[in-house]
C-alpha cells in the first residue's frame, strides 16, 4: 500500500487570517521617519492614495522594530541633516537591508550631502536618494513605482511624462 503525502499532513493547516502577523498579510509599507511635518503629511497622503499603508516612527529607536515586523518597501526620512538621530537612523537601514530604498528629505546643503555619503560609503546604502524640501509630492510616485517593482509588489505602473 502506498502513502499518501498531502500538504496538510506535512505542514499543517492553515492559520486563520486572525492569527497571521501584520507583515505576514502581504500589505506594503512605507515607513516614515521624523516628526510630524507638512511634507510627510503630503508623502502619507500620496502613499496612501497608491493603496500603500504608511507607518510613522518617530524615534531611530523604535526603527529596527518597525523594519523586521512591517518589511517596508520604502523608508522616507525627514530628520536635520546634523542631527545624530539620522546617523543613527541610517545605520539601522543599512544594517538591516542595504538595498532598501531610502529618501532623505532634505535642503540642498552640505551636510546633508554630506551625510549622504558617507551612508553610502560607510554603510553601503546603495538606493539612498534625496528628495528636496521645496518639491512637489508627486515627485515621490516614480520612487515608490521603482521600489515596488524590486520588490515585485503593487499595481503601480508608470505613467507618460
Amino acid at each position: 500500500m502506498t502513502a499518501h503525502a498531502s500538504p496538510i499532513r506535512l505542514i499543517g493547516p492553515q492559520l486563520p487570517q486572525s492569527n497571521v502577523c501584520m507583515s505576514e498579510t502581504g500589505q506594503s509599507y512605507v515607513l516614515l521617519i521624523g516628526g510630524p511635518t507638512e511634507s510627510l503629511a503630503g508623502y502619507e497622503d500620496v502613499c496612501q492614495g497608491l493603496d500603500l499603508e504608511t507607518m510613522a516612527v518617530a524615534s531611530h529607536h523604535e526603527l529596527p522594530f518597525r523594519l523586521h515586523h512591517f518589511r517596508p518597501m520604502a523608508v522616507l526620512i525627514d530628520l536635520p541633516s546634523e542631527s545624530r538621530a539620522l546617523a543613527a537612523t541610517l545605520r539601522c537601514i543599512a544594517a538591516y537591508n542595504p538595498d532598501l530604498p531610502s529618501m532623505l528629505i532634505a535642503d540642498d546643503n552640505a551636510s546633508a550631502l554630506g551625510t549622504m555619503d558617507a551612508a553610502r560609503a560607510l554603510w553601503g546604502l546603495a538606493r539612498l536618494g534625496r528628495l528636496p524640501r521645496d518639491v512637489s509630492s508627486r515627485a515621490l510616485i516614480p520612487i515608490l513605482f521603482r521600489a515596488g517593482r524590486a520588490r515585485g509588489v503593487g499595481r503601480l505602473l508608470p505613467a507618460g511624462r
